[in-house]
């Protein structure tokens, strides 16, 4: 009689990531300050997230949840808008959830040397800015 041979699978990458996002879909349930999130689980085992965001709020409070660090991805030319993704480690999951956000517009006079009055428009972004002089 033929004993039974038994064969090591691979596991599947996307096992653990699917566990962990049967897990994040539910929290905005049991915690009703977070905004729904549109998750996307990879072939690779690669789990992210967009969350529909309307301030820095939305995406500390998933931070508060889940833990991690806030990475800002902000192109200091881009004007319009800000991204900025949330780095955490869920059930042994790597995750990233990026939000968009527009940037805050805040005009600003300047004079220059040979006294001619500037009105510059900002697009802040963290830090960053991209300037537009319109004369006055």
């Amino acid at each position: 009689m033929r004993q039974p041979t038994h064969t090591r699978q691979t596991p599947d990458p996307q096992h653990g990531p699917a566990q962990a996002l049967a897990e994040l879909v539910q929290l905005p349930r049991r915690y009703p300050q977070l905004r729904p999130v549109t998750w996307t689980l990879y072939p690779s085992g690669a789990l992210r997230g967009q969350l529909a965001a309307e301030s820095m709020a939305d995406l500390r409070a998933w931070a508060a949840v889940l833990g991690g660090d806030i990475v800002d991805d902000c192109d200091p030319f881009a004007g319009s808008v800000e991204q900025h993704r949330l780095v955490a480690v869920w059930r042994d999951v790597r995750l990233e959830l990026a939000a968009v956000l527009p940037a805050a517009i805040q005009p600003v006079r300047v004079t220059t040397g040979d006294g001619t009055v500037h009105q510059l428009r900002t697009a802040t972004t963290s830090g960053y800015g991209r300037y537009e002089a319109v004369a006055v």
